[in-house]
Formats: C-alpha cells, sequence, structure tokens
C-alpha cells in the first residue's frame, strides 16, 4: 500500500488530514499510527480547524522534519538548503491546489 493510500484510508476512518498524513509515514518516521496522530492532532482544519495553514501542509512538514530535519548541530548552509526544500514542497502543494 502506498503512503497516499495508507493516508486516504486513515482519513475516511476518521483521522484530520494531518493526522492521515504523518500516521502514512509513521514506520518510517520510527514511531506507531497512535503517536503520530496524537503529535498531528492539533493541526486539523487548518490547526484547530481555524481554517489557516492546511493539516495536510503541516503534516507533510512534520513528516519531511522527522526525515530529513536538523538538529542543534546545523550548519547555516544545511539549515537553508532544508528550507529551499520544505519551500519547493509547500509551493507545489499551492501550486496543485490554489492555496496553503
Amino acid at each position: 500500500m502506498t503512503h497516499a493510500q495508507k493516508a486516504l484510508k486513515l482519513f475516511d476512518g476518521g483521522c484530520n488530514c494531518a493526522q492521515a498524513l504523518v500516521a502514512a509515514f509513521a514506520e518510517d518516521m520510527g514511531m506507531d499510527v497512535d503517536t503520530a496522530c496524537r503529535l498531528s492532532a492539533s493541526f486539523g482544519g487548518g490547526v484547530g480547524r481555524m481554517h489557516d495553514l492546511c493539516g495536510a501542509v503541516s503534516g507533510m512538514c512534520m513528516v519531511l522534519g522527522a526525515l530529513y530535519g536538523f538538529g542543534s548541530t546545523v550548519t547555516e548552509e544545511d539549515k537553508v538548503a532544508y528550507y529551499e526544500q520544505v519551500r519547493r514542497l509547500v509551493d507545489g502543494f499551492k501550486d496543485k491546489y490554489g492555496s496553503y
């Protein structure tokens, strides 16, 4: 099953958009689905249903950080490269769906 298929199944099962996305990658991030859902619970509905930044975008950024993010000893060069990757993904989302 692909990550997208897992996310859709989780969403159809009651997870919010952030939870579905993060939980679909739980195993890749070294955590169980319940922990992934708890971690991302606040981001559904555009952060607490305030309809701001899409929960799927928040979840995507959380997964990216868990898999490729930096720790406390990062260089400025590595930060710049990482944030560029984040912007590319978020901009790609906006290009496809029209907003964040």
